[in-house]
């Protein structure tokens, strides 16, 4: 036995659970069970038997279940990705804190609207006392974090003018229309990026925000 296969057994994993398992969550529950050697897929939950099937066959989980309240209130899980569809991230989050979670990470968007999100933040702070993260993953990028260096470093002065472009993948037209309605669309599903680097990279607030989208059939 290798020292570092050694010192794996030895160490004591992380057990997480994950809610959601489309496209993102899958890919969180893969990265868990197959790229963090201290971390252990302890629980999934969908409320799609398929995905449930295809997850649990493949990385197998202590135990699957499309009820998120029983990963919820599983007091041996350190902590839960939330990966649900974009309209359920506000009831999901606020039952993770009410129900005890140690520690929470929900895909972005926060929320769907203003009022979530006050809701969302009112009940964090009240009862919630471990760590509670938004999936902004572009903030941790190699080439935006030396970006956000230089800029803070003074080396194009004063940037008075953000313009940041991005492209998903191809959506066939039935499916993003289908997604559109859970999830906000995505202008605000996806350009929610573009919102927070342009504040984080210029570290300013918007004093309005507009937008202007037309589809190609």
């Amino acid at each position: 036995m290798t020292t570092e296969v050694a010192m794996e057994d030895e160490m004591e994993k992380i057990k997480l659970g994950v809610v959601g398992l489309g496209r993102l969550g899958r890919k969180h529950a893969a990265n868990i069970n197959y790229g963090i050697i201290n971390a252990e897929l302890h629980a999934v939950c969908s409320i799609v038997q398929e995905e449930l099937d295809s997850v649990t066959n493949e990385m197998k989980p202590s135990y699957a279940t499309s009820d998120y309240l029983e990963l919820f209130h599983d007091k041996s899980l350190d902590g839960i990705i939330i990966a649900s569809d974009s309209a359920a991230h506000c009831k999901m989050i606020c039952d993770a804190v009410n129900a005890g979670v140690k520690n929470i990470y929900c895909e972005k968007p926060l929320g769907m609207s203003l009022e979530e999100i006050d809701l969302i933040k009112e009940t964090v702070e009240k009862n919630h006392k471990g760590i509670f993260q938004i999936g902004y993953n572009r903030r941790f990028d190699k080439s935006l974090m030396t970006m956000k260096q230089k800029i803070d470093e003074g080396f194009i002065g004063k940037p008075i003018l953000v313009k940041l472009v991005n492209r998903d993948m191809v959506w066939d037209r039935e499916r993003l229309l289908a997604f559109s309605p859970r999830s906000g669309g995505l202008v605000f599903d996806m350009l929610t990026h573009d919102y927070d680097n342009a504040r984080w990279l210029i570290d300013s607030d918007a004093e309005t925000v507009y937008g202007i989208g037309c589809f190609w059939i």
